[in-house]
């Protein structure tokens, strides 16, 4: 099962909670100041959550972390090497650039577990398949759960009004030709009915809706090549 949570204060940045029926969850980002939301559903119904992905270094997405791992007896953390120093350092993880967001500073946590690499774990009866990707932040995470039809990708991929690569990647040759690698490795190793599940806007699409949808433009230039 999975619970979304959604803070629409910022960007529509959103959160994923996957849990069991023994109620064991493991949970994907913190969507910013609704970590707050998630405390009050674990706790409401009795869920514990034993482990965390942050899928890439910028606040709003470990924003409450401390918060959440002081309530859940430390769960693990899993953040990609590139992206580690982002926790503690308000200008690499952006939030010394929003006006009216508190400077977000991780104080040190238990069980914090760094990825230099792909990998695969088994976390509450869930195969879980861990990507590195250099896609919108050099330490960013892709993450599969094949048993249940879906990818947590990040800012990687993001819809609104229609579907987006990576925003902040300027499109010069070199940045480019990475995010033609990164889709393209996507859509090749993943059956078309995954869904998606996106760091912020809309989420739960299938990969199929991206190569079909007539707007996304710059999705089909790079499937064309």
């Amino acid at each position: 099962m999975i619970q979304v949570f959604t803070c629409k204060k910022f960007k529509r940045v959103n959160a994923f909670l996957l849990y069991n029926e023994d109620k064991k969850a493991v949970l994907f980002d913190t969507a910013y100041q609704s970590y707050k939301e998630i405390i009050k559903f674990v706790e409401s119904n009795n869920i514990q959550i034993t482990d965390i992905f942050i899928t890439h270094g910028h606040f709003p997405h470990f924003y409450g972390l401390n918060e959440i791992s002081k309530n859940q007896n430390s769960p693990n953390v899993f953040i990609g090497k590139e992206d580690l120093l982002n926790l503690f350092d308000p200008i690499k993880n952006m939030s010394n650039y929003f006006e009216g967001v508190n400077k977000c500073i991780i104080e040190p946590i238990k069980n914090l577990k760094v990825i230099s690499q792909d990998g695969k774990v088994n976390l509450n009866g869930y195969d879980i398949e861990i990507f590195k990707k250099n896609c919108h932040t050099e330490g960013s995470l892709i993450i599969s759960v094949p048993k249940e039809k879906c990818l947590f990708t990040g800012d990687f991929i993001l819809k609104d009004e229609t579907y987006l690569v990576d925003g902040l990647l300027q499109l010069n040759n070199e940045n480019e030709k990475l995010i033609l690698e990164t889709f393209n490795w996507l859509i090749s190793n993943f059956n078309k009915d995954f869904s998606v599940f996106t760091g912020h806007y809309d989420y739960g699409f299938k990969i199929n809706n991206i190569l079909e949808d007539k707007d996304a433009k710059l999705l089909r230039k790079y499937t064309s090549k």
